[in-house]
């Protein structure tokens, strides 16, 4: 089980976007920041909710013109 388990994570990409509540303040967002230093990912942005919906809905929109 351990070896199938590094296995996975040994190929897991290290590079994340994390995504927060729309509430958490600056504190919250640096103790964000520091655990991922921790476990070692590499934390390229923190990103609201509110404008991962707004990405999501526009990415919607350039695929539904593509198809077209």
């Amino acid at each position: 089980m351990e070896k199938a388990s590094f296995m996975v994570l040994s190929k897991m990409y290290h590079i994340v976007v994390i995504i927060v509540p729309i509430y958490f303040s600056d504190s919250q967002r640096k103790a964000t920041m520091d655990v991922d230093s921790i476990i070692n990912l590499n934390v390229i942005r923190i990103i609201n909710e509110p404008t991962v919906v707004t990405i999501a809905y526009d990415l919607n929109g350039i695929n539904d013109c593509v198809e077209k």
